[in-house]
């Protein structure tokens, strides 16, 4: 028997919806499933530390890259990319000498998108930075499924 009528509509959740508070709940889920970030980038991150002290700011996820042995910092973002997540990726990123920086986010403003383009083409080969969108898809009551 054909599924073509039985079909359902794919939903974008917000991922705050999902993950209520940032460091308690998104933080986490990230960590414990850098697998996931893993596969999209073809990296392999070792989360050492959440919410590690730098100066008086905490850089939400740190660890290593395991094939480079590159310092990792990632910084994760509830709505859409502003100044302050990237003045915060700088500022870790300078304290951390980190060699791989990852913004996590629901949506890049188009400026924020062309920030982290220059920054990866002034940068040495050494110092690359991503910016990954987190969208949830659900279908009807179904889990939300993640992706990056």
């Amino acid at each position: 028997m054909s599924v073509v009528g039985k079909l359902k509509k794919l939903h974008v959740s917000e991922i705050k919806k999902i993950w209520p508070h940032e460091e308690k709940d998104l933080s986490v889920w990230v960590s414990d499933n850098i697998d996931q970030l893993n596969e999209v980038l073809g990296l392999d991150i070792e989360i050492l530390s959440k919410e590690e002290f730098v100066h008086n700011f905490r850089i939400d996820l740190a660890g290593t890259e395991n094939y480079s042995q590159m310092p990792v910092i990632i910084e994760n973002q509830f709505g859409s990319s502003n100044h302050d997540h990237l003045g915060k990726l700088i500022t870790y990123s300078a304290a951390k000498e980190a060699g791989m920086i990852i913004w996590i986010t629901n949506e890049f403003q188009v400026a924020h998108k062309e920030a982290i383009e220059w920054l990866n083409k002034i940068s040495p080969a050494e110092l690359t930075f991503y910016a990954i969108e987190l969208e949830v898809y659900q279908i009807d009551s179904s889990l939300p499924a993640p992706n990056f």
